[in-house]
């Protein structure tokens, strides 16, 4: 329970059982309980209802599966992250092991794509640049092929992060931030590219076996 506190997790109670029992197992866990919403509430409750009582309470008692499907939705509703877990005892390896795991996995994955993204966009930038700057391909196509696959090699390590800071939070996709990181970090590559074209050009001139030689390395 602390481990699940210090990763951010709020953990709310959803039962069968009645309300003594769930108050006296909550205590001897060390689970304060900040409000209740017994079933019988939650029937007569519609959907927009439920959405703010189940921000004011983290006990739920006597509720049925349904009610069950309501609260996560509600929950979900109010703009949460949910995972919903049942209370056998072969749940309480996946408890410890799930959160931090899917935080890890969606930082790195987050991470491949910012880096792809990126990249990508830098490269077919300065390719399109170097369309209108010089006689020749900069690149040959076997060359761009290979360099893709070295590049992407290299980022066969990124699954290997242990992202211990995206780890005491969760973490939500933001398609805007990684756009703008995309469209920021990409020209700014194309600038060293472009930097590199007009060394190569002042070295070589019109020779494009060197150049092609040049920029590849």
């Amino acid at each position: 329970m602390r481990a699940l506190a210090d990763s951010g997790v709020a953990v709310k109670i959803v039962t069968g059982d009645n309300e003594v029992v769930t108050r006296h197992v909550c205590a001897q866990l060390g689970v304060p309980i900040v409000g209740v919403l017994l079933g019988a509430q939650i029937a007569v409750l519609d959907d927009q209802a439920l959405r703010v009582q189940v921000e004011k309470a983290n006990l739920f008692c006597r509720v049925n599966p349904g009610q069950k499907n309501r609260i996560i939705l509600a929950l979900k509703a109010r703009g949460h992250v949910v995972g919903y877990l049942g209370d056998g005892i072969n749940d309480a390896l996946a408890l410890h092991a799930d959160i931090r795991e899917g935080r890890r996995t969606f930082g790195n994955v987050r991470k491949y794509i910012m880096m792809a993204t990126s990249s990508n966009f830098g490269n077919m930038f300065s390719m399109a640049a170097a369309t209108l700057l010089l006689p020749f391909l900069p690149m040959l196509p076997l060359q761009v092929l290979l360099n893709n696959l070295l590049y992407d090699i290299s980022e066969i390590a990124i699954p290997l992060d242990a992202v211990d800071d995206d780890l005491a939070r969760p973490r939500r996709w933001d398609m805007d931030f990684i756009r703008n990181f995309m469209l920021t970090i990409g020209p700014v590559s194309s600038v060293f590219d472009l930097l590199t074209f007009y060394l190569l050009w002042q070295l070589f001139g019109n020779a494009p076996t060197q150049f092609h030689t040049g920029w590849f390395i």
